[in-house]
């Protein structure tokens, strides 16, 4: 059984996907059904997950999302939009980005870098330029690549401990390095600004009942024990709001004969 914890990190990565929260909650929702019949728990049960809905966004999401161009977040390539949200949010780290969507580090890195530009470039309307060669280079001075600066993996605390305290004590002392750093700082916290707000309480709390309720219930039929006819539609109704709205216009539409 998924925790709390594991349930809100499949939220957010299906919200970073579906800008439409009923049409993110539903596919969410569709997918764990499957996925859950999986013999996997907590972490791994999430990383599957994560790769089950960006392989189902490929495949179907995209007109889905079209409306949703108005917002700069929903402007970046899916996967772009995930690895932000994992890292920022749920605080992922390299590693483990790394091997759930299969990628190197200097490809994280250059992708991570692209994102956070992307998003800027998005906000501004026009190009924003990457972070300018440093000047004033000395050979104690780390290599600076501007398509992945050491600067975002050092904010990103993806360093080594032993080069996190080089560049540390680099900086007091190098007034380049420390430029490109503080250049680098205000992407960083400018782009963040860009992301998903934060999910209401009150939709979280729904979100996490429904999902509890269908692992419960693929729980049983993993094991052998099929859920019986009226759970089946009570779990399909409470997670499709759409059904709810026409059981109560139905309702209603009863009361008013009857009292007409």
């Amino acid at each position: 059984m998924a925790n709390t914890e594991s349930l809100t990190q499949m939220i957010e990565i299906s919200r970073a996907l579906w800008a439409d929260p009923k049409t993110a909650e539903n596919t969410l929702s569709d997918t764990l059904a499957v996925v859950a019949l999986l013999p996997l728990e907590g972490e791994d049960l999430v990383n599957r997950m994560a790769t089950a809905l960006i392989e189902r966004f490929e495949r179907e999401g995209a007109a889905v999302n079209a409306d949703a161009l108005q917002q700069n977040f929903f402007k970046l390539h899916p996967l772009q939009r995930v690895i932000l949200i994992a890292h920022e949010r749920l605080h992922w780290d390299y590693e483990r980005i790394e091997g759930v969507f299969d990628l190197s580090r200097d490809e994280l890195e250059t992708l991570f870098w692209k994102s956070r530009i992307d998003l800027l470039t998005h906000r501004a309307g026009r190009p924003i330029l990457s972070l300018p060669s440093p000047s004033n280079v000395t050979a104690n001075c780390p290599e600076f690549n501007p398509i992945r600066p050491w600067s975002s993996r050092y904010l990103d605390h993806a360093v080594s401990r032993a080069d996190q305290v080089f560049l540390q004590g680099h900086i007091e002392h190098c007034p380049s390095c420390k430029g490109i750093l503080d250049k680098t700082r205000t992407i960083h916290f400018e782009s963040q600004a860009e992301l998903l707000p934060e999910l209401a309480p009150e939709v979280q709390a729904r979100s996490m009942t429904v999902l509890r309720d269908l692992l419960k219930i693929s729980e049983k039929y993993a094991l052998g024990s099929t859920p019986d006819f009226w759970t089946s539609i009570r779990l399909f109704v409470r997670k499709r709001r759409d059904i709810q709205v026409l059981i109560f216009m139905a309702l209603a539409w009863c009361v008013w004969k009857i009292v007409s």
